[in-house]
């Protein structure tokens, strides 16, 4: 009982470490900046420590955080604004008069695509981790890693 009791309380004492780490880097790209380097710094940390809580630091972070700064939201951005203009798109469709199966198709595929480009990008962060990418080669790799 007393290694489970270890193992939780490591595992949720990483995931506020974490936490932490998140929102200090987030703030410190003014939230709209920092929002993705924040998320592409926790993700190499994992890559590379795991859930070994006791190597994880601030200072690596930090470099880390730079080191993303301009790749991460240069992607995250980019599918984000793809993914705005598909979600605006799905909201003129539904306000279409005399809805047709033609256009409940066009909807359907729609929120399909959007979902993709969550995944999307879900991907692109995995791949920015492990591999040093161009931005174009990281777009490809990312939306056909969605089928893998």
């Amino acid at each position: 009982m007393g290694r489970f009791l270890d193992f939780v309380f490591n595992r949720f004492f990483l995931g506020m470490i974490a936490t932490a780490f998140f929102w200090l880097l987030t703030l410190a790209g003014g939230i709209i900046l920092g929002l993705a380097p924040a998320s592409a710094t926790l993700m190499s940390l994992y890559a590379e420590h795991g859930y070994s809580f006791r190597e994880y630091s601030l200072k690596e972070a930090w470099s880390l955080y730079k080191q993303n700064f301009v790749s991460s939201n240069l992607i995250f951005y980019s599918f984000l604004g793809v993914g705005l203009v598909l979600t605006y798109g799905l909201y003129l469709l539904v306000q279409l008069p005399h809805q047709t199966i033609v256009h409940l198709i066009a909807t359907l595929l729609n929120v399909l695509v959007v979902a993709l480009i969550f995944l999307a990008y879900t991907v692109s962060l995995k791949l920015q981790v492990y591999f040093a990418l161009s931005y174009r080669n990281s777009l490809k790799l990312s939306l056909i890693g969605i089928f893998m």
